[in-house]
C-alpha cells in the first residue's frame, strides 16, 4: 500500500505518561520532589520518584513532515511547496482534545495506546489528503457515508450524555422514579429452598448438574 514517506513523528510521552527514572548513588528525594540540572534547569534523573516537569498545551506532541494539504496542488498555486516544506504540527492541547472525544467516559489510557491512536491518527491525515486529491470528496458516495456517520456519531455522543449524566442517581431520585413507576415492579418473598443431596437424574451431563 502506498503512503506518502512522513520523515518525523515525535510524541511527547511525558505529557500522559510518567518517564522512568535512573538509580544513583546519591540521596533520595522526597517524593514528588523535582531535581533540575542548574546549567540548563532540565530533570536530573538521579531518583526513580523524580518528575518531569509539565508539558504545556501549546506544546507540539506530533510534527508531521512530507504531509502536503491537497489545496496546494499545481492547478492552485503556481508555487508548489516541496515535500520537506510541508509540516503539519499538532499540539498536546490538540491531541488530548483527540483522546477525549474518543473516551467519552475518561477510562485511563495506557501509552502504547496513545501512541497507536497517535500513529493512525496521522495515517488517517494521509489519505484523507490523498483523497481530497483525488476528488472522493466531492463525491455522491462520500456524501451519503458521512450523512449516515453524522446521524451514528449524534446517537451515540446522547447516549454516551445521558449515560454520564443518571449513572450516579442519588438516593431521592431513586425513591421518586420508583414511586412514579410503582405498578410496573413486582415482589416475591422466598420463604424456603431445596437443594437435593443427591442429583435426581444419574444420567445427567456435567452441563446439565451445573
Amino acid at each position: 500500500m502506498m503512503r506518502i514517506a512522513i520523515l518525523c513523528l515525535a510524541l511527547a510521552a511525558t505529557a500522559m505518561g510518567q518517564a522512568s527514572g535512573k538509580t544513583s548513588q546519591t540521596a533520595p528525594a522526597q517524593p514528588g520532589a523535582t531535581q533540575t540540572n542548574p546549567s540548563t534547569g532540565a530533570p536530573t534523573l538521579h531518583t526513580r520518584d523524580e518528575l518531569p516537569p509539565p508539558v504545556p498545551d501549546d506544546q507540539t506532541v506530533i510534527t508531521v513532515r512530507g504531509l502536503c494539504s491537497a489545496e496546494t496542488g499545481a492547478a492552485n498555486k503556481p508555487n508548489v511547496p516541496s515535500t520537506q516544506d510541508c509540516l503539519i504540527k499538532v499540539t498536546k492541547k490538540q491531541f488530548e482534545d483527540l483522546v477525549k472525544a474518543f473516551n467519552p467516559t475518561n477510562q485511563p489510557v495506557p501509552q502504547p495506546q496513545l501512541r497507536k491512536l497517535a500513529e493512525a491518527y496521522v495515517e488517517l491525515m494521509t489519505f484523507a489528503e490523498a483523497a481530497k486529491a483525488a476528488g472522493v470528496e466531492k463525491t455522491p458516495q462520500f456524501a451519503e457515508v458521512m450523512r449516515v456517520l453524522r446521524l451514528k456519531t449524534l446517537g451515540d455522543l446522547y447516549r454516551n450524555q445521558l449515560l454520564e449524566q443518571y449513572k450516579n442517581p442519588s438516593p431521592e431520585d431513586m425513591e421518586a422514579f420508583y414511586k412514579a413507576n410503582e405498578a410496573k415492579f413486582e415482589g416475591a418473598k422466598l420463604s424456603r429452598l431445596f437443594l437435593p443431596k443427591i442429583d435426581p437424574d444419574p444420567k445427567a451431563t456435567d452441563a446439565q448438574k451445573q
